[in-house]
């Protein structure tokens, strides 16, 4: 047995070996103010009479009001000493494994300290590392559970708390991006999916794979559509069921003009998760663009079934259904479409209606055209469709120069569309400015050199510049599917009106009868309804325009031979043009 007097000495040695290795010689306590100077003189006055109990509860109390971690965490590993120097083993090793927990980078200099405390503090080592693991999955559970409520701030204080307790942990770290990515903040979230990555082969295949799809997430929404489609194809290497990753490829690839690809991917996607409606509405997106109308329908169908709240999915309905011939189904997709986002907060109700402004135009419902347009551009102003439709729909009304400022207001936005230069140069025709149309024509022209509807109209241009100046006369044709106008055409007349449809889709070329004036040319020919005209004079006859333009430039009194089909039987039939 010691006797006191050693005992003390001792003692008095063990903590002065301690605070050597735990606090500066120029003493942190004083620092820290008066109040924790004055415990810490009551502390040593404790430990000099041999009151390691009191003097254990006074640095507990130093410790407690420390405010920096670093000088907290000394002086608790000060309590653990005093308290394994007097026999309370069991506390002293909860002390250490406290203060390692609540800083695990903690230093320990061992030749400081008998081996008895070394096996502590190692101890307490090893427990502080199991019970941080245990914190740090107990705050993933909160910090998931407030990302279902979408409560993103409180579920990024719990997954920053994981990060404390384990640096590193790949959950915590993918959720944590998961937040940025959902509060818009797209910088953070690309850097947070960029640690976890950067942990390599230590991170399970799966997460890796959610942490890549991500960042091919980002880098599309940016326009980075080869980064997108490489860290994709990382994605769906090392995890094949990530239906996501396989969407989002889709619409990368689409993006880069790689249909085939795309739909191959969005295949995939759909038949990993059948029942999500936004698997359908991609795949169905990749049926239209292959016109495959019938499948688009099926699947888009199916989609509205399983989620008839989403005005994305009406929209493409819409789109397909006029794609099979289906207006009448059409226009109720895009109504829905419109219903169901009325403020336009998604960009579908303005997209609809934009559509709903092509098919009126196309159908000869000029006015209803005019008005659906006005109202898409009530939404969004940028939208190049729907200035085009609205500038088409004007010139049918007779209002060239509102057709005019629409127009060119189409071209602003957009000056690389050469169909708008025709259609642009088509009305400075009717107004008169052949200066203006030649130029717009001619845009046109080295924008798309095979562009035939603009080499006529520049042709009609030319030619009425080389008679005597005169108004225009009103005109003649109307625009087709996509947006083509013709100028107005002198001469002959057959006095057919043919039916607006879109022969590509159909696979068919010519020009369908929709209706035969009577006491016409045609009429006294003997054409009919629905007669397909395929050839004139054994010229291809590719649309109704060029029909009209042909039969304008022969000679009053002249006849024309019509080669078409009738319930497909082939026919001749020869018109006399007056």
């Amino acid at each position: 047995m010691i006797e006191p007097s050693a005992r003390n000495h001792f003692l008095i040695l063990a903590l002065a070996a301690a605070l050597l290795a735990i606090v500066p010689a120029h003493g942190l306590l004083a620092q820290a103010g008066d109040e924790l100077a004055e415990l810490e003189r009551m502390a040593e006055d404790s430990f000099a009479e041999d009151d390691l109990e009191t003097a254990i509860a006074l640095y507990r109390q130093v410790a407690d009001r420390m405010p920096a971690l670093e000088e907290k965490t000394r002086i608790r590993m000060t309590v653990a000493y005093l308290e394994h120097l007097d026999g309370r083993a069991s506390a002293s090793l909860s002390t250490v494994t406290a203060a390692l927990v609540a800083n695990p980078r903690t230093t320990f200099q061992p030749e400081l300290y008998d081996d008895s405390f070394r096996e502590v503090f190692y101890e307490g080592q090893k427990r502080a590392v199991v019970q941080r693991e245990n914190l740090a999955e107990e705050a993933i559970g909160r910090g998931n559970e407030q990302l279902g409520k979408r409560d993103y701030p409180a579920a990024r204080q719990h997954f920053e708390a994981a990060l404390s307790y384990r640096p590193g942990h790949p959950t915590a770290l993918y959720n944590l991006a998961l937040v940025y990515l959902y509060e818009k903040r797209p910088e953070e979230a690309e850097a947070g999916f960029q640690k976890l990555l950067a942990l390599g082969d230590a991170v399970d295949p799966k997460i890796r794979s959610l942490g890549m799809t991500n960042l091919g997430y980002l880098y599309q929404r940016r326009g980075q559509d080869l980064e997108a489609e490489e860290v994709l194809q990382q994605a769906v290497a090392l995890d094949p069921g990530n239906a996501r990753a396989w969407s989002i490829l889709g619409a990368s690839r689409r993006q880069m003009g790689k249909l085939s690809a795309a739909a191959d991917a969005h295949r995939r996607a759909y038949e990993l998760s059948p029942g999500d409606p936004q698997a359908m509405s991609h795949l169905a997106v990749a049926y239209i663009d292959a016109e495959r109308w019938d499948d688009a329908v099926a699947l888009l169908e199916k989609a509205t079934a399983a989620d008839p709240e989403r005005p994305s999915l009406w929209l493409h309905l819409g789109l397909a259904r006029l794609g099979r011939g289906n207006s009448t189904g059409a226009v109720a997709a895009f109504e829905a479409a419109i219903r169901l986002d009325p403020a336009n907060s998604g960009g579908q109700a303005a997209n609809a209606t934009m559509q709903l402004a092509g098919h009126y135009y196309q159908s000869r419902q000029y006015q209803q055209a005019l008005q659906q347009a006005d109202r898409a551009l009530g939404w969004d102003s940028g939208l190049v469709n729907a200035h085009i439709y609205q500038g088409l729909a004007k010139e049918s009304l007779g209002d060239l120069t509102g057709a005019r400022e629409s127009l060119e207001e189409a071209l602003r936005l957009d000056p690389a569309r050469a169909a708008t230069h025709n259609n642009l140069g088509s009305v400075y025709y009717q107004l008169g400015l052949y200066d203006q149309a030649e130029e717009s024509l001619k845009q046109a022209l080295s924008m798309q050199p095979d562009f035939p509807d603009a080499r006529a109209n520049l042709d009609a241009v030319q030619q009425a510049r080389s008679r005597p100046r005169q108004a225009a006369p009103p005109p003649s044709s109307k625009g087709r599917s996509n947006g083509k106008t013709a100028p107005p055409t002198r001469g002959p007349r057959l006095r057919i009106r043919f039916a607006d449809i879109d022969y590509a889709a159909l696979g068919l070329k010519g020009a369908m009868v929709e209706r035969v004036e009577p006491g016409g040319p045609a009429s006294r020919a003997g054409l009919q309804k629905n007669d397909l005209i395929l050839k004139a004079d054994g010229r291809d006859v590719t649309d109704a325009d060029a029909l009209r333009r042909y039969v304008a430039s022969k000679r009053t009194g002249s006849t024309v031979t019509l080669s078409l089909l009738r319930a497909n039987v082939p026919m001749r039939v020869d018109v006399r043009l007056n």
